[in-house]
């Protein structure tokens, strides 16, 4: 996993594009106020390299960090690559074979009086594995 910063241009129209992991992810929106909100996304989740992100906004004062909120929507995939809605009524985790969360829309409330965000600094990915593979271990 790399590190990689994103500058942020508030004088560029959004959606605004960038690749990590061999996805592209997309920053939706910024809207400065009180909080200030970050909006990213990334619907793709076929063949996806990780569920969630792992980032950080920067503000125009470098030193400063930044407190956030966050909220997140996302899918469950199974190992077929089938998706599900969470928030049908039909809805059951249990009988879904090896279930991975994938964040779609991340949406990132920056405490502060009209925080003017200026990097989106990414250091990493969550990706959730299963290993299928039976190994036998004799025991002297």
């Amino acid at each position: 996993m790399t590190k990689k910063s994103i500058e942020l241009d508030l004088n560029q129209s959004f959606p605004q594009t960038f690749e990590y992991a061999g996805s592209t992810i997309s920053i939706d929106k910024v809207e400065v106020g009180q909080p200030t909100i970050v909006v990213i996304s990334n619907h793709e989740v076929e063949n996806r390299a990780f569920e969630t992100l792992h980032l950080n906004v920067v503000g125009e004062d470098e030193y400063e960090p930044i407190s956030m909120g966050m909220d997140q929507e996302g899918v469950i995939v199974d190992k077929n690559g089938v998706q599900y809605d969470m928030k049908s009524p039909t809805f059951n985790y249990d009988k879904i074979e090896q279930p991975r969360h994938f964040v779609t829309v991340e949406t990132l409330m920056l405490d502060g009086n009209k925080v003017i965000p200026k990097r989106l600094d990414l250091y990493g990915y969550s990706s959730m594995k299963y290993l299928d593979d039976v190994v036998k271990i004799s025991l002297d």
